[in-house]
């Protein structure tokens, strides 16, 4: 008599874990991430601070919250995913393999403000764009400094935004 020996394997994939940083709160469980994507950023040493700050020189209208994770399904690199809503309406959790079932969406506190550098004033509530404008370089990371240097250097350039 022939018998099967049926092996049943599976595996888990160990997260290191992610964390909201200082100034935002967790919203829904792991794995959680929202609607209307609005931006996305990442990279070898991007951090969830990082992310925060993204998201908060994004401006209200642009983004609401964020999710973050240190080891990502884009090569296991961290990614900082920014949207436009602060609800959690889906969640990877439910697929503990899914390298993002462990991410973390995070609200911005409301009390959150970037300043503006010596020598500038805001304009508007955060997310204010000038409909007349002229595109300055503009890299991840960029100190406000540098923005606002971009613009003395530039003739007739009145404003910028970060």
């Amino acid at each position: 008599m022939l018998k099967l020996l049926l092996i049943v394997s599976s595996f888990v994939i160990i997260h290191a874990g992610n964390n909201c940083p200082a100034g935002t709160k967790q919203i829904g469980n792991d794995g959680a991430f929202s609607w209307g994507k609005s931006g996305q950023q990442g990279g070898n040493g991007y951090t969830a601070d990082k992310c925060k700050e993204y998201c908060a020189r994004m401006g209200p209208s642009n983004c609401r919250s964020f999710s973050f994770d240190e080891s990502s399904i884009y090569g296991g690199q961290p990614l900082c995913q920014t949207w436009r809503s602060d609800t959690a309406t889906r969640s990877y959790a439910s697929i503990p393999t899914h390298p993002s079932a462990d991410q973390v969406l995070c609200k911005l506190d409301d009390t959150i403000d970037v300043a503006c550098p010596d020598g500038t004033s805001q304009v508007g509530e955060h997310g204010t764009y000038l409909m007349t404008w002229t595109m300055m370089p503009a890299y991840p990371g960029m100190p406000i400094d540098v923005c606002k240097s971009f613009c003395t250097q530039r003739p007739g350039c009145g404003a910028f935004t970060y």
